[in-house]
């Protein structure tokens, strides 16, 4: 009974080990049949690279058949080396013990995105390596194209996320705005946009976010490393979005147009400068009072966007004082707080003297630097007054006052800004002799009769 029961329970054994070893032999095939069927190249190796296992993909690219490779040493079969590869993840995960990735090229000049995946035993140590490699060789070199159309691109292209972080950038766009790579990467493009243009630009691109609009263009301004403001017109797209077609990263492409710009604002003053001297000349043929024209014209002169305040003053007979006698614009009681003259003292000093004593405008480009404002400067600067320019009026061949012109800007007064006041001076006093001359013959006809 003892032997027959024995013999059961071996006859038993070698039923369930014949059963159990089909369900491996089976689950070996069916592994087999979907590694041979991955696009991956997938082998096994154990600490010292010797190759235990390869699938048909890596049979196929290495040339040889699977006895001839088992036992062979990875590099130096494959690659004929005496060394692991550079980089090599299955080498990097054997030091490590972890899964290990890695972007290498192999000396035949392809490029393979590798993964070294350790394997574990029930002992919580492991000794073989999952070797897993795909050639990405033809997307490396849609990449490059890509990179050279990115970086040879005439225009300024900027990549940027949901969050305004800048992801990428062409040397283009960084010779623009000055800042290097490395700098930009760390910012997001609010950073450098200039503050009045930044609500509508936010406003468009979290539309752009939302998927209420695939792209929006817009002329704005950028803040320079050194300060310094640029104008931009820009198309902003949504190029990468996610599988549900949620947005992920967009692309400005970004046009200096600075000197557009400047050329549009010359049009413009020019269009500006003609239509206020042709007004000018209408109010000196119409002027009745004297007063009341010098009242007119610096009205108009407010109207010119560098402009915040001006004033007239003139020479107050047998004595140094310059009176105003009309002003427009931003003045806040300024004129009632300063005292300008024409002689040797502090206040005599200025640019209303110099204009009147050389009979040439002249320029203050910086109020808060300039020493010949001294006397006025803290009044100025507590208005807004940035920079200002005196230029002389004329009665008779006489310099009889001055027109004072102040800018919110510093160095409002270039070339072309200071031939436009000029000319509106000499209108001025066109207007002045005119009026005058009226005024005196009327007298010489009223003492004839």
């Amino acid at each position: 009974m003892e032997a027959l029961e024995a013999f059961a329970a071996t006859i038993g054994s070698a039923l369930e080990w014949k059963e159990s070893n089909k369900k491996l032999e089976e689950e070996r095939k069916l592994e087999t049949l979907i590694f041979d069927n991955l696009s991956e190249l997938i082998m096994l190796q154990d600490h010292e690279h010797r190759i235990l296992y390869a699938n048909k993909p890596a049979l196929k690219n290495i040339g040889v058949n699977l006895p001839y490779l088992i036992g062979k040493v990875c590099y130096e079969i494959i690659y004929k080396r005496s060394n692991p590869c550079e980089g090599c993840p299955v080498d990097k995960a054997i030091h490590s013990g972890k899964t290990e990735e890695q972007e290498i090229q192999t000396p035949n000049g392809r490029w393979w995105f590798g993964v070294g995946v350790p394997i574990i035993n029930e002992e919580g140590k492991f000794d073989k390596i999952i070797d897993v490699s795909l050639d990405i060789t033809e997307q490396r070199k849609i990449e490059q194209r890509f990179k050279a159309i990115f970086e040879n691109t005439a225009i300024g292209l900027v990549i940027s996320d949901k969050d305004k972080n800048i992801i990428d950038t062409n040397h283009v766009f960084l010779q623009m705005i000055g800042y290097s790579k490395e700098e930009l990467l760390r910012m997001k493009w609010s950073d450098y946009t200039y503050s009045d243009d930044l609500a509508k630009d936010v406003e468009l691109h979290d539309r752009l976010v939302k998927r209420e609009i695939e792209s929006y263009k817009q002329e704005k301004r950028y803040i320079r490393k050194d300060g310094t403001t640029f104008w931009v017109r820009m198309t902003v797209s949504s190029i990468i979005k996610d599988e549900k077609g949620n947005f992920l990263y967009d692309v400005a492409a970004v046009e200096d147009i600075t000197d557009i710009k400047k050329k549009e604002e010359e049009i413009k003053c020019l269009i500006s400068s003609q239509i206020l001297m042709r007004e000018i000349a209408n109010m000196i043929l119409r002027a009745e009072d004297e007063n009341a024209f010098l009242q007119g014209v610096c009205g108009k002169i407010t109207g010119l966007d560098f402009v915040k305040f001006v004033w007239v003053g003139l020479k107050v007979p047998n004595s140094f004082k310059i009176k105003p006698v009309s002003s427009a614009g931003f003045e806040d009681g300024y004129l009632k707080s300063i005292k300008v003259t024409i002689d040797d003292s502090e206040q005599g000093k200025g640019p209303t003297r110099l204009a009147i004593k050389t009979n040439r405008p002249v320029v203050v480009n910086d109020i808060e630097t300039d020493p010949i404002f001294e006397p006025w400067r803290k009044k100025a600067l507590k208005r807004g007054y940035e920079s200002t320019i005196a230029l002389p009026l004329i009665y008779s061949d006489e310099v009889i006052g001055s027109l004072n012109v102040f800018s919110h800007k510093k160095n409002a007064f270039g070339k072309e800004e200071i031939d436009l006041l000029n000319e509106i001076a000499q209108d001025m006093s066109i207007g002045i002799n005119r009026l005058r001359l009226i005024i005196h013959r009327g007298r010489m006809w009223i003492s004839k009769k």
